[in-house]
């Protein structure tokens, strides 16, 4: 089997991810955790990076460890400044500090923060998906928890902003007043995903919108299986206005949504229904390549 050219780790909040990758990209092996950043045991995190590569170290000893995501936050193995943009690839690079991690060498990749004039904004992971996603120029939407939405321009990262939409959807729906009228199984509604993403579109407010989620169950309008597609819509839709009235999307240009899953494909529908057209695109892929171009000038480690 061809060798590795790095090792790269995908640290998040909830998840821990390692892959062995080939110089053009490839995977050539995988390792999952629990143990995220805010889910290990703090006082050994390096015991959980050891655990998640296993022999790894031994077995690519050459092959440089490029740590990306939370474990360059203040929870994680060391708190790496954010780079300001707009930034290209090298400015990140360039922000880059490598820790000894039980006597393995870690590059752990600073994250981005943004001050524009409605406050500031940050991430930690999706810049290295971001400068592996081969957009040049146009709008990259990562779905997920905290989604982004940047903007590049020439390969660089202008512009983003963080909509914390997944984040919502689960708190209004397991923690609100819609949670009595759940069913015990409710699969996705297409037709009540599409009417609240057009009712998010159309509405200059969520407040209103959210409360007649249950207005429209509990007056009979609508079923309570469709809740949760219902309200997923909705905030999507509410998202895509807002990414439009920030003037986070331009007309004809480019959209990529990088992810996978449901999600990813509920996003595409979303963009469409709002009029506009998307590429999608796998995230670890991304990943990957956007290591390799940030570890472009790192030495390899002595075995």
């Amino acid at each position: 089997m061809t060798d590795p050219v790095l090792l790269g780790v995908d640290w998040g909040s909830s998840r821990l991810r390692g892959y062995a990758v080939a110089a053009d990209g490839g995977i050539l092996e995988t390792a999952h955790s629990d143990a995220g950043i805010l889910l290990a045991d703090r006082a050994d995190l390096a015991g959980a990076l050891a655990a998640l590569l296993g022999d790894w170290s031994t077995r690519w000893p050459h092959a440089p460890i490029v740590a990306s995501g939370m474990v360059g936050s203040r929870n994680g193995l060391k708190e790496v400044a954010y780079v300001g943009t707009p930034a290209r690839a090298e400015d990140v690079r360039n922000g880059m500090e490598v820790v000894d991690v039980g006597g393995v060498p870690v590059a752990i990749v600073p994250g981005l923060v943004h001050r524009g004039e409605s406050g500031v904004d940050v991430m930690r992971g999706e810049e290295t998906i971001l400068f592996g996603c081969a957009a040049g120029t146009g709008t990259v939407v990562l779905p997920g928890t905290h989604s982004k939405w940047a903007t590049v321009d020439g390969g660089r990262v202008t512009e983003f902003c963080t909509f914390a939409t997944g984040e919502l959807f689960d708190s209004l729906l397991h923690s609100g007043s819609l949670r009595e009228l759940l069913p015990a199984e409710a699969g996705h509604d297409a037709k009540a995903f599409r009417d609240g993403v057009h009712r998010g579109l159309e509405s200059s407010g969520i407040l209103h919108d959210y409360f007649a989620v249950r207005a429209e169950v509990v007056s009979g309008g609508a079923s309570a299986a469709g809740i949760p597609s219902r309200l997923s819509g909705l905030l999507i839709g509410h998202e895509i206005a807002e990414a439009l009235g920030r003037s986070l999307l331009a007309p004809g240009e480019p959209i990529t949504i990088v992810g996978d899953g449901a999600l990813v494909e509920r996003y595409g529908d979303a963009v469409g229904i709002a009029g506009l057209t998307a590429t999608v695109l796998p995230a670890v892929p991304c990943l990957a390549r956007g290591w390799l171009l940030l570890a472009n000038d790192l030495p390899r480690r002595e075995s």
